[in-house]
């Protein structure tokens, strides 16, 4: 793992995935890699052990369920914080992910302050977990 907070994006919606490159890195000042597909995202997980996964529900390749599955099963990512960022509020997708231990769940799409003060406390809230990364904290 890198001393930068790394987030690792892993969403096809290339749109999607600049607007949280903006977010995360000119207004929380953090590393963001991204992958385009659930494949690619996997592929990435073990040599870059992110800090935090956020992952996209609706992928053609591979879904976001079947992503947060593998985290879940890999000895090196098991307990890697997701959140999942999504346009479906699906009850029994939310009951599934809530299962595999997600950090949150985020309907797309959303306006960059709201964002930005929704990921911003997110991470506040698990501070216990980044603090010796994040270049913000309570204190």
């Amino acid at each position: 793992m890198s001393e930068q907070f790394t987030i690792l994006v892993i969403d096809d919606d290339k749109t999607t995935r600049l607007f949280l490159k903006h977010l995360f890195t000119n207004r929380l000042k953090l590393n963001v890699v991204e992958a385009a597909s659930g494949i690619e995202g996997i592929a990435k997980l073990d040599s870059l052990l992110p800090d935090l996964v956020i992952v996209d529900i609706n992928m053609p390749d591979m879904n976001g369920v079947e992503v947060v599955e593998v985290i879940r099963v890999n000895k090196k990512t098991i307990n890697t914080p997701v959140v999942i960022l999504s346009a479906s509020d699906d009850k029994s997708v939310v009951a599934k992910l809530a299962s595999l231990n997600i950090l949150d769940y985020m309907l797309k799409p959303m306006e960059i302050l709201h964002a930005t003060v929704r990921f911003k406390k997110l991470l506040l809230a698990n501070e216990e977990k980044f603090i010796h990364k994040l270049p913000f904290t309570n204190s």
